[in-house]
């Protein structure tokens, strides 16, 4: 925490900075310096090749990023680092263009076969022939299938979710539940 408007404030009331300064264990002459606010020749270099990044920034329309700059700044002559000028264009919020990830779209082929269910995963092994099952059995997983809650349906079961919509408009219910 700098202590500097503390001391501030103590000496525009008239009390003594000695004692301020002492009490807060800062020395006077570095309260003192840093009041008169002259900045250092890093941060002279600083400001100066900041405008040089932002001059080619601007120049290249926005797309040159770190690496493009450093090495138009070389191309010029100045003599600086790539991370100094990485550090300089990002406490600018200079940054430069980039591509977006491509991602790959899948348009469905209309002669290619559809997909399998695979939800009957849970009741029949993968590849199972449903040929071999009789219609009781395929019925019976039609029913667990279809009266099973669903998550977007608050985890109520299809039949209970259209039985309060019936509800709701003032019909009667004619959904019910095996």
């Amino acid at each position: 925490m700098k202590m500097d408007p503390f001391i501030e404030a103590e000496e525009v009331a008239g009390h003594s900075v000695k004692h301020c300064c002492e009490l807060f264990e800062v020395s006077r002459a570095a309260y003192y310096e840093r009041k008169k606010a002259v900045p250092s020749t890093r941060e002279l270099s600083d400001a100066e090749l900041t405008s040089k990044t932002a001059a080619i920034h601007t120049e290249s329309k926005g797309t040159y990023g770190s690496p493009r700059v450093h090495r138009e700044l070389v191309k010029r002559g100045v003599d600086c680092g790539r991370r100094r000028v990485r550090r300089l264009m990002a406490c600018a919020g200079l940054e430069g263009r980039h591509k977006k990830r491509w991602r790959k779209t899948t348009v469905p082929d209309p002669a290619a076969e559809r997909a399998k269910d695979l939800i009957l995963r849970q009741y029949f092994p993968k590849g199972t022939d449903l040929a071999r099952w009789d219609r009781d059995d395929l019925d019976a997983v039609a029913l667990a299938l279809n009266t099973r809650p669903r998550k977007t349906l608050d985890w109520r079961t299809p039949a209970e979710a259209l039985d309060a919509l019936l509800q709701s408009t003032g019909e009667a219910g004619v959904a019910t539940t095996g």
